[in-house]
């Protein structure tokens, strides 16, 4: 198509396209006012820590780009996919019979703001903290972003089914371009021309980690969740090539926590690996319909004999698993000479670490086995949040001890729960049917596609300010526990027994999401005074947590995206951006 016809395509289908927007969609006008508002805040913050005007353009550019072209992107999921993108269907029963007519989630919008700009917004520098490192991901983000706009406009999303090999060549030309581009505006002094072209190549990744979550895993993600989940593993493996760069050199690491960190980092490699890698490769192998997103209730019954649960499904699983784990385990010995030494000797002789993981386990014995959510006969809404309020309690004593351990059972956990999942949609012997029986009563509308993201996205967005932060007891580090594991939980079962006035074209209640604000303020401010190592904060402190908090609730109460992963990230950004105004 010409340039010419494209533009005046573009144009024909975006004046219905905004006046549909308009009159129909205002949950998502609200979510985008939102967003933009975090975008102002880290104008305010950046004025405060001398933020270049370059990062505060760029950040700004992201943020109109996508307000401006989310009414295509609608568009063509609402219309050309026959998606129902209605806000907020939190009790909406779905027919038996419908087909996933699209690649994306049902019943959700792009999300298209809240997934390009989000990420940037975490990489605000600090005094502290590795300024090359921060500045690469920072250009990786941007660079994303500025390709899905570009895509978009370039109409690259308007048929998802269809999309020609000579496109895919081209979005990789493209990401690598833009990567270049932006690393080499972004890269600090310190940096090196190495470091900036290895940087770009890795970004090549980001168009096939966003094609492999539409494609791949079927109807799992919405277009923002694709986004931020490809952002996210993206930069995972660029500050693994930072790293690689910046201490290859080093003598062998010796120091526990360091050493802690490193197998995080190590972990959280063999997580992205495998959840790409194994997701694509058996779309490859496996010619029927079990990765094409059936409906739930065409799915096969539980049959260990069938081809199902064949040992070349079990077979390859297993033996991609222990491919990454080994690549991964050499990339760790880059820094650390026989790291399974160091760390069993650390489990063995900290006290803390043995009486946590004790409770750890008999707090996951006692909701697995003694008291699950579908004996209790609650209704799947309050089932849900009973795993809210357990993963609270089962992080809550980890404020109080060093981060690095932390980080490196939560990563276990996640690497665990992936496995599984990958486990139970692939069909590997054993895995499925256990796993099926269990969530059968937790799983709801959102989670119909190949794989289920939600106690994923839980864990994720609950552990991710962790990782984050040097000290876990700190408001920030205590965001995404908070956020998840009280407010979220408050705002779902108090609206649902006693909200009786909603918000404009959602179903959430001003009763839920107010009382999770103010439970969750109380919350954090009691957790705060109890592990606070300065005064420095405490003359804005309530400013600072009811501001983040509304702001906060609002996007829970507005957004289709799942909150377990929308909502920590918005919060931690927004909490962020005003502790520096307040300092």
């Amino acid at each position: 198509m010409s340039l010419h016809a494209r533009s005046k395509k573009a144009f024909v289908m975006t004046q219905p396209s905004l006046l549909w927007f308009l009159s129909n969609k205002f949950s998502l006008i609200v979510e985008d006012v939102l967003v933009f508002v975090a975008v102002l805040l880290y104008f305010v913050a950046g004025r405060r820590i001398h933020e270049t005007l370059t990062r505060q353009a760029s950040v700004l550019a992201l943020a109109v780009g996508s307000i401006y072209l989310r009414p295509v992107v609608e568009t063509v999921i609402s219309f050309s996919f026959g998606a129902v993108a209605s806000s907020n269907t939190n009790h909406i029963d779905i027919p038996k019979s419908r087909p996933l007519q699209s690649p994306l989630r049902p019943y959700a919008d792009s999300g298209l703001t809240v997934g390009i700009c989000l990420f940037p917004l975490l990489f605000v520098p600090t005094n502290g903290g590795d300024k090359v490192a921060m500045s690469l991901l920072f250009a990786v983000c941007v660079a994303s972003g500025v390709f899905v706009l570009v895509s978009i406009a370039s109409g690259n999303f308007d048929d998802l089914d269809k999309t020609p090999p000579i496109v895919v060549m081209r979005e990789l030309l493209l990401s690598f371009l833009l990567s270049l581009v932006c690393c080499y505006l972004y890269l600090p002094p310190q940096g090196d021309v190495t470091t900036l072209f290895l940087v770009a190549t890795m970004s090549c990744l980001f168009p096939v980690f966003m094609r492999i979550c539409i494609y791949c895993l079927r109807g799992s993600f919405s277009m923002a969740e694709a986004i931020i989940i490809s952002e996210s593993s993206l930069c995972v493996l660029v500050y693994a090539v930072v790293c690689l760069q910046t201490w290859k050199n080093d003598a062998p690491i010796d120091d526990t926590v360091r050493v802690l960190h490193y197998a995080t980092f190590s972990l959280a490699i063999t997580t992205v690996l495998f959840l790409f890698g194994y997701s694509y490769l058996f779309s490859l192998l496996d010619g029927n319909n079990r990765w094409r997103g059936k409906p739930r209730r065409q799915r096969e019954p539980k049959q260990e004999n069938s081809n199902d649960y064949s040992l070349m499904n079990t077979c390859c699983f297993f033996g991609y698993f222990v491919v990454v784990l080994l690549l991964c385990y050499f990339w760790l010995t880059c820094f650390v000479v026989r790291p399974e030494k160091i760390i069993f000797g650390y489990f063995l002789t900290s006290w803390s670490a043995i009486c946590l993981a004790v409770y750890w386990i008999a707090m996951l014995c006692f909701v697995l086995f003694l008291l699950p959510p579908h004996h209790l006969s609650l209704a799947p809404i309050v089932a849900r949040k009973y795993y809210h309020l357990v993963l609270f309690f089962i992080l809550l004593p980890s404020l109080f001890l060093q981060a690095a351990f932390v980080g490196f059972c939560s990563i276990v956990a996640l690497l665990l729960l992936v496995l599984v999942e990958l486990g139970r949609a692939s069909h590997v012997y054993g895995i499925r049917w256990l796993v099926n029986d269990y969530m059968s009563a937790l799983i709801d509308h959102r989670d119909n596609g190949t794989i289920y993201m939600t106690h994923l996205y839980l864990l994720l967005g609950s552990c991710f300010p962790l990782w984050c932060q040097n000290h876990p007891c700190s408001l920030l580090g205590m965001s995404g526990i908070v956020t998840l594991g009280v407010v979220d939980t408050a705002t779902a079962c108090l609206g649902t027994f006693y909200g009786k006035r909603k918000w404009p074209g959602t179903l959430k209640t001003m009763e839920g999401t107010f009382s999770g604000m103010l439970l969750g303020i109380c919350c954090c401010y009691l957790l705060y005074m109890q592990c606070k190592q300065s005064t420095s904060l405490d003359s804005s402190i309530l400013f600072v947590l009811t501001t983040s908090y509304l702001l906060s609730t609002l996007l829970e109460a507005f957004t289709t995206q799942i909150d377990n992963l929308v909502v920590p990230l918005y919060h931690y950004v927004i909490l962020r951006q005003c502790i520096i105004i307040a300092l």
